[in-house]
């Protein structure tokens, strides 16, 4: 099963896979993160990929994630070397592109040590 947090890191990798055409997700356990991570996908991808999302579950939690699509506005520490994290990055620049009010505060890059 597929939880919003898998969901979300899915749909960050369908964005990135130009191979890829079609995506069944039926009947998995979304939540209603990973419900909006679908529909942002769509917006991003477009006609490129068929993505299947029938009969999901978007009433269960998903304890692992801890992003709220419905309240983005608020502080992120984010590790970009993880899945999830680049998934929350992601989803986020996405809602301040299609919102006419939301802005980033400040944004703070830093490389992981060891990193060149």
């Amino acid at each position: 099963n597929f939880s919003s947090s898998s969901i979300m890191c899915i749909c960050i990798g369908i964005v990135e896979n130009l191979a890829m055409k079609h995506v069944n997700l039926n009947e998995n356990p979304i939540g209603i993160a990973g419900a909006r991570a679908i529909l942002q996908l769509s917006m991003v991808v477009g006609s490129r990929v068929t993505v299947g999302a029938a009969n999901c579950n978007t009433i269960v939690m998903d304890e692992r994630c801890w992003y709220d699509p419905d309240q983005p506005c608020k502080e992120y520490t984010l590790d970009l070397s993880k899945p999830f994290d680049r998934a929350v990055a992601f989803l986020l620049m996405q809602t301040i592109a299609n919102h006419s009010t939301y802005v980033f505060e400040g944004v703070t890059y830093e490389e992981s040590p060891g990193r060149q």
